[in-house]
């Protein structure tokens, strides 16, 4: 009875446009949709999840996002509630789904600059843990494994960076962690090792352009 049934979120500028996503009375899930150049412009709905979900007795939407070109968006549905996503694509221009789909996964991946490539995240199927990164290319078969977290006290994930130019691999457990990295403009390059993994030393970096910021707790 608290829930307030219209709702938005705030807007948030990325690029020539304002993405937000909003909720209307008496439906169970969002709308994602945007502005060009400005708040006042006409709203064009890029995902109406409503749609999607249909009659499903469970659908959950995560990890929506738009490809740096803005032409083209992802987005992960979980029709169990276990966690396992399957990822669909869809042209921003047309509305229409691409052929590609990612399933049995996470919803945690990332655009690279190209808006063709993707670098996204697998699972161990009875274990949940997170524990492969791989890459592919729009309208490409190929699933190449670029990441493999072999100890298993580790999880690992992809995060961006605040300037978009880095794509960052997160390996982390209780008291440790561990970061690599490669650049957006170059997705098929091997991910470069920051710092190696230590006991007891957890650090997390991301970078403002020139340089690279880390969040350390060595000597705190």
């Amino acid at each position: 009875g608290r829930m307030q049934q219209e709702d938005v979120t705030a807007p948030y500028k990325y690029g020539d446009y304002w993405y937000y996503r909003r909720y209307v009375e008496g439906k169970d899930y969002p709308i994602y949709a945007r502005r060009k150049g400005s708040l006042d412009a006409d709203e064009e709905v890029l995902l109406d999840v409503n749609v999607e979900a249909g009659d499903a007795p469970y659908f959950a939407v995560s990890g929506f996002r738009v490809s740096p070109d803005h032409s083209k968006a992802g987005f992960a549905v979980d029709t169990v509630g276990r966690r396992l996503y399957d990822v669909y694509f869809i042209d921003l221009e047309t509305g229409e789904k691409l052929p590609d789909v990612i399933e049995s996964t996470t919803s945690n991946y990332r655009w690279a600059a190209d808006s063709q490539t993707v670098l996204y995240t697998r699972l161990h199927p009875e274990t949940l843990r997170w524990e492969r990164i791989y890459r592919f290319a729009l309208g490409s078969p190929e699933h190449e494994l670029i990441y493999e977290e072999l100890d298993e006290t580790f999880s690992v994930y992809l995060y961006g960076s605040i300037s978009r130019q880095y794509i960052y691999i997160y390996s982390t457990s209780t008291l440790s962690s561990e970061v690599r990295y490669l650049a957006t403009d170059a997705p098929y390059d091997e991910p470069k090792l920051f710092l190696p993994r230590e006991s007891e030393h957890e650090y997390y970096v991301t970078d403002g352009g020139d340089r690279f910021y880390v969040m350390s707790n060595d000597g705190a």
